[in-house]
């Protein structure tokens, strides 16, 4: 069972933390729900009050080994590039997202400053 998440923004609340192989259903389970209610509430006993505006489903792929965030060079029928990966988070997503996408950002312009250099 994954921990029990509580992300607090400007204008809502939201709530999840649910790990579950192997599963692409978007349905909303009644079960999940509770239980991730019941989590964090545990966590956050105010939360109890809070009015339930809607619930939603997220997908979050993960993979064996954790995230994977690094360059490759793939090679085609005509010819090379370099692809910066970022994936793999799981439900970890929203929290890694940020630094995630710094790195992988400081990946693609280490890659473009070599790029540009070698054609000078």
């Amino acid at each position: 069972m994954a921990l029990p998440f509580v992300y607090f923004s400007k204008d809502d609340v939201v709530l999840g933390g649910c790990r579950q192989q192997n599963r692409a259903d978007l349905t909303v389970d009644k079960f999940d729900s509770k239980s991730i209610w019941d989590r964090c509430i545990a966590m956050e006993p105010s939360l109890k009050y809070a009015e339930i505006i809607s619930e939603n489903v997220g997908l979050r792929p993960g993979r064996k080994g954790g995230v994977r965030l690094e360059t490759e060079v793939m090679t085609f029928p005509i010819g090379s590039i370099k692809v910066v990966h970022n994936y793999g988070h799981e439900g970890s997503g929203v929290l890694l997202s940020w630094g995630c996408a710094k790195e992988a950002t400081q990946l693609a312009a280490t890659e473009l400053v070599t790029v540009m250099q070698a054609k000078l």
